[in-house]
């Protein structure tokens, strides 16, 4: 999940996602803290002391299998499984490129599907090394003008780093992260048509906009069918040739 610009729900987006994947597939699924700087999934699930990434750095060579892994992240009622940053911003770092790859190789022999929330630095180097180990990219734009612009950008500088072909299987995700009072989506939705290969819109949820906790069994009978349409959109680029440049063997999706 990528985003240039923050408060567009990228977060929510990623989790809820991950639940839906988490609630219908018979492997496991995944979703993975990837800012930097340390982000706010963690706080969007229920957890209590729970290890994190730092903790399985220091740890990977330990780490053997779906078991050990199992230790760092967090369960949730769906079945998806959360590998966070720490909690408390004390105890946060920066973390950086060779260390998420790292990760998503311990990860990739475990899970079959990894969901990485990004920060919002896609120019920097760790978030266009995540990008260039993705087997398709989720962006994600709010509904205003400059959410959108900020949204092509993004996607003007991947073809510019000759990511194309991850634009081109790409989904954009449409999420309104405020009620809309007559504002007309139509052009925005056509324009990202013609540039990825889906464009999937997420209504207005007034529980994902309270943010804390998120419960998939809270959420409006409309979002979570929205939710189940970005799900079949995305595992309908499961079968596409992945653009992955580096990373972790393809025995998964990330």
């Amino acid at each position: 999940m990528a985003s240039r610009k923050g408060g567009v729900g990228k977060t929510s987006v990623a989790l809820m996602l991950g639940h839906t994947f988490a609630a219908r597939r018979l492997d496991r699924v995944v979703a993975v803290d990837g800012d930097p700087d340390g982000g706010t999934l963690a706080h969007r699930v229920a957890r209590e002391d729970a290890l994190h990434i730092g903790d399985l750095l220091e740890a990977m060579r330990d780490v053997h299998g779906y078991t050990s892994i199992r230790r760092f992240t967090v369960g949730t009622p769906s079945g998806l499984e959360v590998l966070a940053t720490p909690a408390d911003p004390d105890a946060s770092r920066t973390y950086h490129t060779a260390e998420y790859l790292r990760i998503l190789a311990k990860l990739n022999g475990s899970y079959g599907l990894i969901l990485l929330d990004t920060g919002t630095g896609v120019l920097d180097n760790v978030t266009a090394g995540i990008l260039e180990a993705a087997d398709q990219l989720v962006l994600v734009s709010g509904p205003g003008s400059d959410e959108a612009r900020a949204a092509n950008q993004t996607l003007d500088w991947l073809d510019e780093q000759g990511a194309g072909q991850l634009v081109a299987g790409a989904v954009t995700v449409l999420n309104t992260t405020w009620p809309l009072d007559g504002v007309d989506l139509e052009p925005v939705a056509a324009h990202f048509a013609t540039r990825t290969r889906a464009v999937v819109r997420l209504p207005f949820d007034a529980h994902l906009a309270q943010g804390g906790v998120a419960d998939p069994l809270r959420l409006a009978e409309l979002t979570r069918r929205a939710f189940l349409e970005l799900a079949a959109t995305v595992a309908d680029g499961f079968d596409l040739d992945s653009p992955r440049r580096t990373g972790p063997p393809s025995s998964g999706q990330a």
